[in-house]
């Protein structure tokens, strides 16, 4: 059973750690030390790895569509003035700050069933024989769903910060609104969007947390913390040479007038509604996994 050229010859070797030496676990993909562990490898590790590896596909391409389309949805809204969305230092934040912590900890730690549930239920392996958790259309959907996370990141704040386009509706902090032309404010527009889109594509991610642990909780804390840290810096950090001074001017305590603003905390509110509903609709169309591995 510890054969070389079978191990070379499947998709997946494992082997087994014996007294006929390591040749075989060298050129495994997998090794194990007895054979009972075979079936907490396939069941549990294997069953869990695979449904985790699909969510984890979908959200990466899920969010940095969001983040790319939003740019495009806003040349739009501008109607191709070249002006940016987010300064640049926000792309940068959003790979390496706001989005990676919580899908690496749901990828090593998040389970659907108990691990004794799991070995003792092999009917539920079936459901990576039969692909069900990494589609076609799956992956398609997660797109379509980045494309209109896209589209709200970039319309609800700015119809939100319009909203009441009057000196008066300015100065109670209804709307940051301009009063003259009734536009937003760039740089309001610019830290309400990246609000946005930070807080629905990891709401998007909570939706499919199956067991919320210790690592989960504080991986979405550490996410709001360094969005808050990152926020006040951009708010009260003085000017940087290498950046437009009047990317600063227009940053200086920005924060503070954000978070007084009924127009903001409106756009966060209407924006998350929006982005869990795609995901409820399609929770509600079609069956989980576990079902279609009953009915098969």
């Amino acid at each position: 059973a510890n054969d070389v050229a079978m191990i070379k010859a499947a998709n997946i070797g494992v082997g087994i750690i014996g007294k006929e030496g390591m040749q075989a676990v060298n050129n495994a993909d997998f090794a194990i030390g007895q054979f009972k562990f075979l079936r907490s490898l396939l069941l549990d590790h294997g069953r869990n790895n695979y449904r985790r590896f699909a969510i984890f596909s979908y959200y990466t391409f899920y969010a940095n569509t969001a983040l790319v389309i939003s740019l495009f949805f806003y040349s739009m809204m501008t109607f191709a003035s070249g002006g940016r969305l987010y300064p640049f230092f926000f792309l940068d934040f959003f790979n390496v700050l706001y989005v990676p912590l919580p899908i690496i900890v749901y990828g090593c730690f998040d389970q659907d069933v108990l691990k004794e549930d799991a070995i003792r239920t092999p009917k539920l392996y079936t459901a990576g024989i039969r692909r069900v958790h990494y589609t076609h259309s799956g992956f398609l959907r997660w797109l379509l769903e980045g494309i209109f996370l896209a589209a709200i990141v970039v319309y609800i704040p700015a119809a939100c910060l319009g909203w009441g386009t009057n000196a008066t509706s300015t100065q109670t902090g209804i709307s940051l609104a301009d009063p003259d032309s009734g536009d937003p404010d760039w740089a309001a527009l610019s830290f309400t969007s990246m609000h946005v889109l930070v807080i629905c594509s990891n709401l998007r991610l909570a939706l499919e947390v199956r067991s919320w642990n210790v690592f989960q909780l504080v991986s979405f804390g550490l996410v709001g913390c360094a969005l808050l840290l990152t926020m006040l810096m951009m708010s009260f950090a003085p000017a940087v040479r290498a950046l437009p001074q009047g990317w600063w001017d227009a940053f200086w305590q920005i924060l503070p007038r954000l978070y007084a603003s009924l127009a903001f905390w409106l756009s966060l509110l209407l924006s998350s509604l929006l982005t869990i509903l795609p995901s409820l609709v399609a929770k509600a169309s079609y069956p989980p996994a576990e079902l279609l591995t009953d009915a098969a």
